[in-house]
């Protein structure tokens, strides 16, 4: 239904965009339009990544947005507000650039704070080791494991290095037996 749309003056229609040209692009838009409906409750890897260079993004409001902070971003509503709310917060952004730089700059903080490798990877140590604790003698995968020294803890993290599952298992000495 969008199709005649996006062939209009001005939009630029991309598919799939290899990462590096990804950033590229990310760095030379004004404002990231990130609407969904109907939400499936997941985040947006877009969204967040273009919050995280600083730009300003609107998204659908729902739970899925909500922990973001009021003042890193713009939500609009879904359904019959929608398309007056767009229109009205793209033309205040493209009239109000100062205040549409400081949104993004907010959310770039958000983004650097709350999801940091080392600060992700910290949460979730601190859930699987509060799992762990609180289900003691309940399971025996836990209680082997809670006993075992930790194979990876968020200080041995490098964000430069990624694995698959292959590769760590195998740097790990995992062998897969069949039950």
């Amino acid at each position: 239904a969008a199709a005649p749309l996006l062939n209009a003056p001005g939009i630029f229609r991309r598919g799939y965009t290899p990462e590096d040209r990804f950033w590229q692009l990310a760095l030379m838009v004004d404002v990231c339009i990130n609407l969904r409906y109907p939400p499936a409750g997941e985040t947006s890897a877009i969204g967040s990544s273009l919050m995280g260079v600083g730009k300003p993004v609107i998204f659908t409001a729902g739970p899925e947005t909500s922990r973001f902070p009021e003042a890193a971003c713009l939500r609009v509503d879904a359904g019959q507000p929608e398309e007056e709310m767009l229109a009205d917060y793209l033309i205040w952004l493209a009239l109000h650039r100062e205040d549409a730089t400081a949104i993004g700059a907010r959310a770039a903080a958000h983004i650097r704070e709350c999801h940091a490798p080392e600060h992700v990877a910290k949460r979730y140590w601190d859930v699987c080791t509060r799992a762990v604790q609180s289900h003691q003698g309940q399971s025996r995968f836990i209680a082997i494991h809670a006993e075992a020294t930790p194979l990876l803890r968020p200080q041995d993290l490098r964000t430069e290095a990624t694995t698959t599952t292959a590769q760590s298992r195998a740097l790990r000495g995992y062998k897969h037996t069949p039950d």
